[in-house]
């Protein structure tokens, strides 16, 4: 902490009446409850009520303050911050009963280990959270002394590290008894933040096995630890928290792999295995890490066996009817998916997928795949029976698969089958991204006038239709989304502009109408602007930019009607009116 000086505060302070005031209230003896602690000093102020300040000292150029005034909100450095410097200054010289963190230091050395004893004993009667630090930091010990032990013995002791994680892998005694009740209250993730140092600690364990080469040991006991760990988890209690540490077994499963391709040496015993633990196993935490390992770590000649081991598998199941939510089959499908991708064999990617033609986003994916391999005709094909077979809702995803089909179609030069799509997207949205898209086509085919046209209206229709009904749900329920479709273009700018005056809209399209009026039509933008400057000036603070950058848009439109006068009068009235916004009058300054 560097040394506070008067001299220093003066030049930090640039306000000369903030430094007068805060001298005057330290003199009238108006700082309480002052307490230093290292670098930090807390102190309250008596005022037109008890202000609570904090300081920070870092730098003479740098002191992080905060005050519960109303100035200090805004992030200035207040009259009561000065009066707590200057009484932190001045009491450096006094005797006080402050205990620097050196001197606490000095007292704990010095106490005898019983003392140290009875003072943590006592703490945790009083604080509850304390105790629980202490009892996990205890139950952490002894975790680490029985795993040490375990180690340390010439032959590993299996059966005693599978009853060490039996014991550790319950995580029911994590969850509050009221948490059912108030778990709203809660963050879910800080419950598992000791269950995670215990699961951590059993796995540098078992990663100092593999460290001694102990390979066949490391399959046994991490395979062990994913099923206790999932059969702990399919309990209904527990079942929506196994996410908050489901990377743990993540690492489990990876440590499991780097032994099996220490203990396999032969490339289609290595594939067999990988295949299997993918496959075969309940767990779904080998799935990612084989996937890793597949791109990057594995030879060619293992990745060749794993492709025909998955391929034949894949084979033998499409005797079964495979669905959505037949996992094995489903996974093996996936698995191919993934090989395929990185071999660049679309044609054995598209292959798998069209046996999985469940709904229009499995259609849809084997578009994808169709179009990537430039085959734009069997694409287009695709999506055509994928849409009759199941025909397009308002879905985001559905909406996704109808702008991919219609840019396609305009690739292909069937421009009128790219406007029938997205104009019917366009009637079950009627938001203004499809508006882009509609516009984006029509273009094109030198139709855009008229579907801007049938648009407009199609909107105008609903919100009339929406008005006359207002206790339903609708797509839309006010003008705004119209007025955005017409800032869209130019030519449209005082028909938004009516619109807006007929109808209202939201605050940030009033001010996108008066941004474009603001060259051709001034004093449009003028009135809209002083209309809503008050509010940006009350919803800016503590940082003004807004409101700072509207002035300078008032100037704009006021010089571009040579009423430079009247700005004047304007920003002269602004000063007046809000003096006591502090950080905004600085900001103004800089505006002539």
């Amino acid at each position: 902490m560097f040394e506070l000086t008067e001299d220093i505060l003066n030049d930090y302070v640039k306000n000369a009446k903030t430094l007068a005031l805060g001298k005057d209230y330290y003199k009238s003896n108006s700082v309480t409850d002052f307490h230093s602690y290292d670098d930090v000093v807390k102190a309250k102020v008596r005022g037109t009520r008890i202000y609570e300040v904090e300081l920070k000292l870092i730098t003479k150029n740098k002191i992080e303050h905060d005050c519960s005034c109303p100035v200090g909100d805004q992030g200035i450095f207040c009259k009561h911050c000065v009066a707590v410097a200057l009484y932190h200054i001045h009491k450096k010289d006094q005797t006080n009963n402050d205990t620097s963190k050196i001197d606490i230091k000095e007292y704990l050395s010095s106490c005898k280990r019983e003392e140290l004893l009875d003072l943590i004993l006592e703490q945790t009667r009083n604080d509850y959270l304390f105790l629980e630090q202490i009892k996990h930091k205890a139950a952490m010990n002894d975790l680490q002394l029985r795993q040490k032990e375990l180690l340390q013995k010439d032959s590993v002791d299996i059966q005693s590290f599978k009853k060490t994680i039996e014991k550790e892998i319950s995580a029911t005694e994590y969850i509050p008894e009221d948490f059912w009740d108030q778990h709203w209250e809660y963050d879910n993730g800080d419950f598992f933040d000791n269950y995670r140092d215990k699961l951590n600690s059993i796995l540098e364990s078992i990663t100092e096995l593999m460290k001694q080469e102990k390979y066949h040991e490391v399959i046994e006991l991490t395979e062990f630890f994913i099923q206790a760990f999932e059969d702990e988890f399919a309990a209904e209690e527990l079942e929506n928290f196994s996410g908050y540490v489901e990377d743990i077994p993540a690492n489990f499963a990876k440590l499991n792999i780097d032994a099996c391709l220490k203990v396999f040496t032969d490339p289609q015993d290595i594939a067999n295995k990988l295949l299997s633990l993918e496959l075969d196993s309940n767990s779904g935490y080998y799935r990612y890490v084989i996937n890793r390992y597949y791109r990057g770590s594995l030879s060619n000649e293992v990745k060749s066996c794993y492709k025909d081991l998955a391929e034949k598998r894949w084979s033998d199941n499409l005797q079964i009817e495979i669905g959505r939510y037949r996992s094995k089959g489903f996974s093996l499908g996936k698995l191919l998916e993934e090989v395929y991708k990185e071999t660049g064999d679309y044609e054995s990617l598209a292959k798998i997928k069209s046996t999985k033609l469940i709904d229009l986003e499995a259609y849809y994916d084997l578009a994808k795949v169709l179009s990537e391999n430039t085959q734009i005709s069997e694409a287009l094909k695709t999506l055509e029976d994928g849409c009759k077979k199941f025909p397009p809702t308002d879905s985001y995803k559905d909406n996704e698969v109808v702008s991919f089909y219609a840019n396609l179609c305009s690739q292909n030069g069937t421009l009128d089958k790219a406007l029938e799509l997205v104009w019917g997207k366009f009637t079950r949205s009627l938001d203004l991204n499809t508006y882009r898209e509609l516009k984006q086509h029509s273009l094109k085919s030198g139709l855009w006038l008229d579907y801007r046209k049938q648009a407009v209206e199609l909107m105008r229709n609903e919100l009339k239709h929406n008005n006359a009904n207002s206790k339903n749900y609708f797509r839309i329920n006010n003008s705004s989304t119209i007025i955005e479709m017409l800032l869209e273009d130019d030519d449209l700018l005082e028909e938004a502009l009516k619109e807006a005056k007929a109808q209202d809209c939201r605050q940030d399209l009033w001010f996108k109408i008066a941004d474009s009026c603001i060259k051709d039509l001034p004093d449009e933008s003028i009135q809209i602007y002083l209309k809503h400057f008050d509010n940006v000036v009350q919803s800016s603070a503590p940082r003004y930019d807004h409101a700072v950058n509207l002035v300078n848009k008032i100037r704009e439109a006021m010089s571009n009607t040579k009423q430079e006068f009247a700005f004047s009068n304007f920003l002269a009235n602004t000063k007046q009116k809000y003096k006591p916004k502090r950080n905004f009058m600085s900001q103004l300054q800089e505006i002539k």
